[in-house]
């Protein structure tokens, strides 16, 4: 057996799982649990540690708006945070909704058919900090959950189901064998398995291109910045209209563009939610990401700050505590993919979630394990959606 490249490869002495998950974020930590859950044995690796990239940088809510597509996927992810909350008492998520101001200025681009709508009178009476004026809102279902003891514990589920957990484990590529995917090739050795599932997030394509495959995902940068515990109460968390379909939609990057310096202007939107301690955590941009290195957009900061300030001006005089940010992995339609990829057996995708991976995670997770041990996949979420949309 060799890696894709042809050189020979070191023989682990790991045992030989029926399902290898890639990736330690909230995708890769729910699929492994239900796959154990249900019986295979699994082993999941990831390059540093569990919830090290955009699952454990998240404004930690669990909300909407949701696509029709993925709105059961919504709601089973909810359900399952709720009860592995109860059941672990591992990490924190709200017992009740605690709702969520969707707010749009001029009153377009507000969810349909999710949450309350409110005129501008009663967005004001929702939360009167408001300063920015708009014409509509809707209340949409919301709550606070801690992102990385999530992940954590779901890990913890699938190790109590069998699964073996292997962290600062990086894969370097994926093993070919003559048109199949039997494992991979890992910085301790070769992993042998009769699946291999990509939670892998905006690297899918970087691992599945040894293998002839072009995954349609981009990497989205997004930043968040983070206050010391402020002397005032918001009601609830505050989002502006979804904003993310603006990147998804937007032309990929050129070469030319980047020699240009033509690397376009961040997309700011403001998302804000307060913690138990006061604390907020002020979101949020997307841009096209050029690298893995945090300074890559830094300039957005200043941007959000300031749509921040303009919509709570008391905003302004709490101090900073820090900044994060991460690369989200987005597919071309903005949905994600789940399901296996044809002509290559034993490789199945699960990743393209956007800004909402913890948002849609244990529901995602779920359904990718029944695809792998039953063989059941939703079509609309199927990688095989943007192939035929190619070439039509």
């Amino acid at each position: 057996m060799a890696d894709v490249a042809g050189e020979p490869l070191l023989v682990s002495r790991l045992v030989q799982p029926d399902v290898l998950v890639v990736g330690g974020g909230i995708i890769g930590t729910t699929t492994a649990a239900y796959l154990a859950r249900g019986g295979a044995s699994v082993t999941l690796v990831e390059r540093a540690e569990l919830a090290s990239g955009p699952s454990g940088r998240s404004l930690g809510l669990v909300s909407g708006p949701h696509p029709p597509e993925l709105r059961s996927i919504a709601e089973r992810s909810l359900q399952a945070y709720l009860g592995l909350a109860r059941e672990t008492g591992a990490f924190t998520i709200d017992a009740n909704d605690v709702g969520c101001l969707c707010i749009s200025p001029d009153g377009r681009g507000l969810p349909r058919g999710e949450g309350e709508a409110l005129d501008g009178d009663q967005v004001v009476e929702a939360e009167p900090l408001l300063a920015l004026r708009c014409a509509a809102g809707v209340v949409i279902p919301a709550r606070h959950v801690d992102p990385g003891g999530a992940v954590s514990a779901w890990a913890e589920e699938a190790r109590r189901h069998g699964a073996r957990i292997r962290v600062a484990c990086p894969v370097r590529s994926l093993l070919d064998d003559g048109g199949r995917v039997a494992g991979a090739a890992t910085d301790e050795g070769a992993i042998f398995a009769g699946c291999v599932v990509l939670a892998t997030g905006w690297e899918t394509p970087r691992l599945a291109a040894g293998l002839g495959i072009d995954v349609p995902v981009r990497g989205v940068r997004g930043w968040i910045v983070t206050t010391r515990p402020a002397p005032f109460r918001l009601r609830r968390p505050i989002n502006e209209v979804d904003f993310s379909a603006g990147v998804v939609a937007g032309p990929l990057l050129t070469l030319g563009d980047i020699a240009e310096g033509n690397v376009g202007t961040p997309i700011i939107a403001a998302q804000m939610r307060q913690d138990a301690a006061g604390r907020l955590v002020l979101g949020a941009s997307l841009a096209p990401a050029i690298g893995d290195g945090d300074d890559d957009g830094a300039h957005a900061v200043p941007s959000i700050c300031r749509r921040a300030i303009e919509l709570i001006p008391p905003i302004a005089e709490v101090p900073i505590a820090e900044t994060r940010t991460c690369v989200r992995p987005a597919s071309f339609d903005g949905l994600p993919l789940h399901g296996p990829v044809d002509g290559i057996d034993g490789l199945v995708l699960a990743c393209g979630h956007r800004s909402h991976g913890l948002t849609w995670g244990p529901g995602s997770g779920e359904a990718v394990a029944r695809g792998v041990l039953e063989g059941e996949w939703d079509p609309a979420l199927s990688p095989a959606r943007l192939e035929q949309k190619a070439s039509a």
